[in-house]
């Protein structure tokens, strides 16, 4: 029995919510998607808050959220996380000690082809703007994750799978890499 929850971390496109759904489905526990709960607990769209408090307003949001939301769901469960949350050093702390870690990765084009649209405040600058983000976010998600997994050529299915049986591997073993 898994005794630990674990969390998808990576730029957004990565697949976090679609992969979650499907881990969770695979290991019969809930999962939980960071975006969701916080636009649940403020009331409004995260583009809205972006409008209308700023980037700043919405790391706070999240920080509260994502804290309230490990101190009070029962393990195992899974978490999809926004792009940007392991970028603070709190949330990478709260993140690791509470789960497995796992960072979705994949080429910045990649991801940007999958995730330019107009409900993501953050593609708004376009191509340039997204890739300048990815590299600055490399750092934080290496140090966030317990394991990096390349989901440029995998369908979620397949990346799904994998994660299942990493988690079913580490959380028996206690140990934190690769399988």
């Amino acid at each position: 029995m898994i005794s630990k929850a674990l969390a998808l971390i990576g730029m957004m496109g990565a697949g976090k919510s679609t992969v979650a759904q499907l881990v969770a489905r695979d290991v019969g526990c809930p999962w939980y998607d960071l975006d969701s709960e916080i636009v649940r607990e403020v009331g409004k769209d995260v583009p809205a808050i972006f409008r209308s408090e700023g980037e700043a307003a919405f790391r706070r949001y999240e920080r509260e959220v994502l804290r309230r939301l490990l101190a009070t769901r029962a393990s195992p469960f899974v978490l999809a996380t926004g792009g940007g949350t392991p970028v603070s050093p709190d949330n990478q702390e709260l993140l690791r000690s509470a789960c497995w870690v796992v960072w979705l990765d994949a080429d910045a084009r990649v991801l940007y082809a999958r995730a330019a649209s107009p409900e993501r405040p953050l593609t708004e600058g376009g191509e340039t703007a997204f890739l300048e983000l990815w590299r600055q976010r490399r750092a934080a998600y290496e140090s966030a994750s317990h394991w990096r997994l390349d989901v440029a050529r995998l369908a979620a299915e397949s990346v799904a799978e994998r994660i299942t049986a990493w988690w079913h591997s580490v959380d028996k073993e206690g140990a934190g890499h690769g399988i």
